[in-house]
């Protein structure tokens, strides 16, 4: 190489310890500056402003008025132009997976959409295994509780959620895993 240690794409050192960019490098350099000032821009900028700037760059209108979000939105597209977004290859991995599983029903949309029966929903983390009896002293009685599989006996009687158990025994709404120290 006579000279030149190479170093980061593009960009060469001389034994001197010039630092030599390629005409991509600085390209991309330049690139980079113009989107950091264009952000640094927004905090600058009215809620009305930034809703403006939002729809010349999405092409859509802005459903917000709140000025953080906008930002965040209209520099998340200002990076995007500037260093590019993401790969077909991820387009299409994260489409694969959408249509793989749907997270706000938690089963498998396929198993779904093929007539297949839902998988159960998941078990809360902070409950404790089925069979635990919750135990709690309120003014002068202690309430105890078993935990079932599904729900919470209570004197004899299955109720859904601890936080109606709670009410029952206070008269008040209360957070059932807050009532019981969960």
């Amino acid at each position: 190489m006579c000279g030149y240690q190479l170093s980061f794409r593009g960009a060469v050192q001389t034994k001197a310890g010039v630092m030599v960019l390629s005409a991509q490098c600085k390209e991309k350099l330049e690139m980079r500056e113009a989107a950091a000032a264009k952000i640094a821009a927004l905090s600058n900028m009215s809620a009305a402003e930034l809703q403006a700037r939002y729809e010349q760059l999405t092409g859509e209108k802005a459903s917000s008025a709140n000025r953080a979000y906008l930002m965040r939105r209209i520099a998340w597209q200002i990076q995007e132009s500037a260093h590019g977004g993401l790969s077909e290859d991820s387009c299409r991995r994260l489409k694969g997976l959408t249509t793989e599983t749907d997270p706000l029903e938690r089963f498998s949309a396929r198993r779904h959409a093929s007539g297949a029966h839902m998988t159960a929903r998941r078990r809360d983390r902070r409950l404790p295994t089925p069979g635990t009896v919750l135990t709690r002293p309120y003014r002068g009685r202690v309430i105890s509780v078993t935990v079932l599989e599904k729900g919470f006996e209570f004197e004899g009687q299955v109720h859904r959620s601890l936080s109606a158990i709670a009410d029952l025994v206070t008269g008040a709404h209360w957070n059932g895993f807050v009532f019981f120290n969960l």
